[in-house]
C-alpha cells in the first residue's frame, strides 16, 4: 500500500469536504460523520474533562461564563453541545489554556484527560500558588478511528488491522508510551493484547480450553444481565410514557416505519369507545368520516415519506356516534443514532371552537345584511310616504261617493301594508325600536290574509280553514304575524308539489296543558293561549334538515327561493291578555 502524507491546514471533516485527503489516521469517531465518512472500529479511547480553579462551582448546562478549547472544529463542536449558552476561547497552545485558567480570565478549560494530567505536572510557575480542579465528563468520550472515503475504506480496515496487530506484538504500546500524550488507558486494542497475553499464559499452562469455556460463560451471563437489564429499562420508560400519555387531556398516537399505529391512549379510547385491539394497525380508521379519508390519508402519508411534521382536521365518530371535528397533529421520531422510528401525533377536539368561528361568520354577515337593509327600508319608506301623500291629496279633491275614491283606497291600503313590511325590515335592521304592539283578533287577522294568498299556493294543494270566532285578542305585531303566516302556507303549498294534498289553518283558544293533544312534547305553564297551526301533507323535512331549520339563511330550496330564519317573535305575552302559541 503506498501512502502519501498531506499537510492539509484544516480540519479531517473539511479536509475530506474538499476532497484533500482519502485517509485520516486517527478521527474522532461522531454518529453524525458515519454518514458521509467510513469509520473502522476506534482503536484509541480517551475521556474529556474540565479543569477548573478549585473555588468556583463546575459549569452546568446553563453556564454563561468563558471555556477556552483547542483551536479544533470537534472540541468546539462538542462544548457547545454541553454548554450551548457559553462562550468559547479558542486557543493553539496547552500553555495558554492553562495560564487562561489560572489567572482567571476564563472560568474553564476543555481538554482531553491525558493533556489535562500533563498539563498539571508541568504548569507553569505562575500557576503554583492556584489550586486547580479536574472534573471527569464521563458521558463524553473521544473514540478515534481510522477515517476514509468510502472507496478507501478496504485501505482503512487494513490500516486498523495492522494497527491492531502493532498493539499485540507491544510496538504500538511501546511508541505511545514514549511520545503520544493519550497513553494506553481505556483502549480498545488494549483489550485485545490484554486478552491475546491472557490467552498465551493460559496455553502455557495447559489449560487453554477452561479459560475459553469460562470466557464464553462469563460471556453469556454478561450479556444475559445486560439484555434483562435494557429490558425492564425499556419496560420502565414505556411504562413512563403510557402513565404520561393516559394522564394527558388529548387524544395521543404511535405508529411505526410501516404507517401503521402501533399505540393508542386511554384519551382516544374513551372518545370513539373501541378496544386497544381494534384500534391498531389501521384498524383505527373505522372511527375516520369516509368523506375525509382519503384527504387525511394524502396529507399522513406525503408528510410520512418526508419526514416532515404535519397537521390535519378531519370528522372522527365519538362513542356516541357524533362525528367530532378534530385538530391532529403529528411529527416524527427518530432513535438514539438517528434513524426514523415512526411518528407520534396529538389529536384535540375542535368542533365547538369550529362552531364559533362559524357563528362569529354568521354573525358578521347579518350585520353587514342589517347595515344593507336599513338603507334600503329608509328609502323605500320615503317612496311609500309620497305615495299616501299624494293619494291623500287626491282623495280630498274627489266628491263624496265618486267610484275613484274606492280605488283610491285600495291604493292607500297597499301603501300601508308595504309601510308595515318596511317598518319589519328597519327592526329586522335594528332602526326602528318601536315597532308596534297592538290588540289583535288571530282569526280575523288569518282570515284577511288567506283571500290574498289563495292565488299563491299550489292548485294541487286544497286549502281548508278552522278558524275559531271570538277568540280572546292577543298583544301582537300584525306585520310580523302576517309574515309568518305567509311563508308558511307558501312553504306548505311547495311541500306538497305536483301531487294532490291539503294545508289545514286552525286557530283555538287553549288553557295550559289541559287542550293539548295526548303525545304533545310542549311544556306550556298554566294560562290560556291562543293556538295557530299551519299543518300539510306535503313530503316533509329530513333528520338533516331538521337539525339546520334554525341556522341563519339555512334552506332546501334553490338559490333565490329560500326564506331561511327570520329575526321575530310573534307576539308577546301581556297581562291581561293570552299569548300567541
Amino acid at each position: 500500500m503506498r501512502l502519501q502524507w498531506v499537510e492539509t491546514g484544516t480540519s479531517s471533516d473539511e479536509a475530506f469536504q474538499k476532497g484533500l485527503v482519502d485517509l485520516w489516521p486517527l478521527m474522532a469517531d461522531l454518529p453524525e460523520r458515519r454518514k458521509r465518512i467510513h469509520m473502522t472500529q476506534p482503536w484509541l479511547r480517551s475521556n474529556y474533562v474540565l479543569l477548573f480553579r478549585a473555588a468556583p462551582v463546575p459549569p452546568d448546562r446553563k453556564f454563561t461564563g468563558k471555556i477556552a478549547v483547542f483551536r479544533m472544529p470537534v472540541h468546539v463542536r462538542l462544548v457547545r453541545a454541553r454548554f450551548p449558552e457559553a462562550r468559547i476561547v479558542q486557543l493553539d497552545e496547552t500553555k495558554d489554556i492553562l495560564n487562561r485558567v489560572c489567572r482567571g480570565t476564563v472560568s474553564a478549560a476543555f481538554l482531553a484527560a491525558r493533556v489535562a494530567e500533563t498539563a498539571l505536572r508541568e504548569k507553569p510557575a505562575e500557576c503554583a500558588s492556584v489550586g486547580l480542579r479536574v472534573q471527569v465528563l464521563p458521558d463524553m468520550i473521544f473514540q478515534g478511528a481510522v477515517g476514509s472515503t468510502f472507496a478507501a475504506a478496504g485501505a482503512a480496515e487494513a490500516i486498523r488491522r495492522e494497527i491492531g496487530g502493532l498493539f499485540r506484538d507491544g510496538t504500538l504500546g511501546f511508541l505511545m508510551a514514549k511520545y503520544s500524550y493519550y497513553g494506553l488507558e481505556n483502549d480498545w486494542a488494549t483489550l485485545d493484547l490484554m486478552q491475546a497475553a491472557e490467552h498465551a499464559r493460559w496455553m502455557a499452562w495447559g489449560i487453554g480450553g477452561l479459560g475459553v469455556v469460562l470466557a464464553l460463560t462469563l460471556w453469556r451471563v454478561s450479556s444475559l444481565r445486560q439484555r434483562k437489564r435494557a429490558e425492564a429499562a425499556m419496560r420502565e420508560i414505556e411504562d413512563r410514557f403510557r402513565r404520561m400519555s393516559d394522564a394527558a387531556p388529548v387524544m395521543i398516537w404511535v405508529s411505526g416505519t410501516d404507517k401503521l399505529c402501533t399505540f393508542v391512549n386511554k384519551g382516544w379510547l374513551a372518545f370513539t369507545g373501541r378496544t386497544f385491539d381494534e384500534e391498531l394497525g389501521s384498524g383505527w380508521t373505522a372511527s375516520l368520516h369516509p368523506d375525509d379519508l382519503n384527504h387525511s390519508f394524502a396529507i399522513y402519508s406525503s408528510s410520512f415519506d418526508a419526514r416532515r411534521n404535519f397537521q390535519m382536521e378531519y370528522r372522527l365518530r365519538r362513542r356516541d356516534g357524533e362525528y367530532r371535528w378534530v385538530l391532529d397533529s403529528g411529527i416524527p421520531r427518530f432513535t438514539e443514532d438517528g434513524a426514523f422510528a415512526g411518528y407520534v401525533g396529538s389529536c384535540i377536539d375542535i368542533t365547538d371552537l369550529r362552531r364559533t368561528r362559524e357563528e362569529a361568520l354568521a354573525r358578521q354577515k347579518l350585520e353587514s345584511l342589517g347595515v344593507l337593509a336599513g338603507g334600503i327600508a329608509h328609502d323605500f319608506n320615503n317612496l311609500l310616504g309620497g305615495i299616501l301623500a299624494e293619494a291623500e291629496l287626491v282623495e280630498d279633491g274627489l266628491p263624496a261617493g265618486s267610484s275613484v275614491v274606492e280605488e283610491i283606497g285600495r291604493i292607500k291600503n297597499v301603501a300601508i301594508r308595504g309601510a308595515e313590511i318596511v317598518r319589519e325590515l328597519m327592526i329586522y335592521a335594528g332602526h326602528d325600536q318601536n315597532h308596534l304592539v297592538e290588540p289583535l283578533d288571530l282569526s280575523e287577522l288569518v282570515e284577511d290574509m288567506l283571500e290574498l294568498l289563495k292565488v299563491s299556493i299550489s292548485k294541487h294543494a286544497v286549502l281548508k280553514t278552522d278558524l275559531a270566532q271570538n277568540l280572546p285578542s292577543v298583544w301582537g305585531n300584525a306585520a310580523q304575524i302576517r309574515q309568518v303566516v305567509m311563508n308558511l302556507l307558501i312553504n306548505a303549498s311547495e311541500a306538497i308539489g305536483e301531487k294532490e294534498g291539503m294545508i289545514n289553518v286552525t286557530t283555538d283558544h287553549v288553557t295550559g296543558e289541559r287542550d293539548l293533544a295526548p303525545d304533545s312534547t310542549t311544556d306550556l305553564s298554566e294560562g290560556e293561549y291562543v293556538r295557530l297551526e299551519i299543518s300539510d301533507t306535503g313530503c316533509g323535512m329530513t333528520e338533516e334538515a331538521k337539525a339546520k331549520i334554525f341556522d341563519p339563511f339555512f334552506t332546501t330550496k334553490f338559490a333565490g327561493r329560500g326564506w331561511g330564519l327570520r329575526s321575530s317573535r310573534g307576539s308577546s305575552a301581556h297581562t291581561g291578555a293570552p299569548s300567541i302559541w
